[in-house]
């Protein structure tokens, strides 16, 4: 998404294929984290998006041992770009056309054919299969358990209210630890726009 909006500022067309039937079908998986640097960078490449909220506080110097948390992720970064995102799309295969050009297939038996091909579909990417063949998913030999907790009267009460100030890293002994990331989506889950985000209503 971020790739889009920046082809997007720079005036070359560009589609994108979303296995998801909609926007808001796809509010799950892991979260990932953005420090303000990179904030700045989606922001100049001309991502519409919309972060947590978070309260300003005054800089301290950094405690041997700490751990500071970023800036709350960019959400809704499909947002300024629904026209050029196409839903309930599962890619299946590629060609490579005799042009040089190449030809994305789907499921729903469509088709799109252009310049670049870029994937985008994690570590079992079918096109990654394809494009590297040779390739394999190697065991870390580390084990993680991810869990969604909705943030509701009571879920707030049992969190300390730093849990709301965008990433939290908690270390425990022999090797464990927990990433709390608390996250506000610009839109419910019927897609519709949430007034008050942020203070920004737009998105």
């Amino acid at each position: 998404m971020a790739l889009a909006h920046g082809l997007k500022r720079a005036g070359i067309s560009f589609a994108g294929y979303e296995r998801e039937e909609t926007r808001s079908s796809g509010l799950h998986g892991y979260r990932v984290g953005i420090n303000p640097d990179g904030s700045r960078a989606l922001e100049y490449r001309g991502s519409e998006t919309q972060p947590h909220p978070r309260p300003r506080r005054q800089r301290r110097p950094r405690r041997q041992g700490e751990v500071r948390e970023p800036d709350a992720p960019p959400a809704e970064l499909p947002t300024g770009i629904e026209d050029e995102v196409h839903f309930g799309k599962t890619f299946t295969h590629y060609e490579k056309e005799p042009d040089g050009r190449v030809t994305a297939y789907f499921e729903d038996g469509t088709c799109a054919t252009g310049d670049l091909l870029v994937a985008a579909d994690g570590a079992n990417s079918r096109m990654g299969q394809k494009y590297l063949p040779h390739s394999r998913v190697q065991d870390a030999i580390m084990i993680s358990i991810t869990a969604r907790v909705p943030i509701t009267p009571e879920s707030k009460a049992l969190s300390p209210s730093e849990v709301f100030q965008g990433i939290g890293l908690v270390v425990a002994p022999k090797g464990c630890s927990c990433i709390l990331h608390t996250m506000e989506f610009g839109r419910d889950r019927a897609g519709r726009i949430k007034n008050g985000i942020d203070g920004n209503d737009g998105f």
